[in-house]
């Protein structure tokens, strides 16, 4: 199951709501693709990364949200 981030939140404006996230670590990939292709081509590497393919071999567990 996928974790969310944790967060607060500070209100709402119509039909968005404000959140303030807590203190987390953000990983990140750069990809020269097409916009198409870029989500899937970014998100292999980093699903490897939280999969145990990292420096400690530690698996990470998978938080929402996830953007581009």
């Amino acid at each position: 199951m996928t974790q969310e981030q944790r967060f607060d939140s500070i209100g709402k404006v119509n039909t968005f709501e404000l959140r303030r996230y807590h203190t987390c670590v953000i990983a990140e990939v750069s990809v020269k693709s097409d916009f198409e292709s870029a989500g899937s081509s970014g998100f292999r590497p980093l699903f490897g990364y939280i999969a145990g393919a990292n420096h400690s071999r530690a698996k990470v567990a998978m938080t929402s949200p996830v953007i581009q």
